[in-house]
């Protein structure tokens, strides 16, 4: 088994200021989204190609809590490209403030002696991504 303990960081991100209602609720779930820090360690097996990720996420977004925080999970070779990625969405439902929530997920690697990092980071939510698609964006949105 091949060990590797990932960094710990605290998301930090850029807010887009808008005139609209709906941009301002957008704007604040992005704030929100950036005050959840992530740690993140993994194992993965070269003989089954089977990585058991490990990702803790505690809530330091204050009194406002998201249901729902969507991630990018990034496989990277020594060159770091990317060698498996999931798109996910976690229920932080019950994550109180400055609380941790540990998930864990198992996934097979195609070619797991490959595997050097593991990257973790929130999906995108600027002009450009697809966040109006995410869980936490759609909340917004319906209301």
């Amino acid at each position: 088994m091949k060990k590797v303990l990932l960094l710990a960081a605290t998301l930090a991100g850029i807010g887009l200021t808008t005139c609209s209602s709906a941009n301002r609720k957008n704007d604040e779930v992005r704030t929100f989204r950036r005050q959840y820090k992530m740690e993140t360690d993994f194992t993965v097996s070269n003989d089954s190609g089977e990585m058991n990720i490990e990702l803790k996420v505690q809530n330091q977004a204050g009194t406002l809590k998201l249901q729902d925080l969507t991630i990018d999970i990034a496989a990277l070779d020594g060159q770091q490209k990317t060698i498996w990625s999931k798109r996910t969405t976690l229920d932080v439902t019950d994550i109180a403030h400055h609380a941790s929530k540990t998930f864990t997920f198992k996934e097979t690697l195609e070619h797991p002696e490959a595997l050097e990092y593991l990257n973790v980071t929130l999906a995108p939510d600027d002009k450009d991504s697809d966040y109006a698609s995410y869980p936490e964006f759609v909340r917004v949105a319906a209301n």
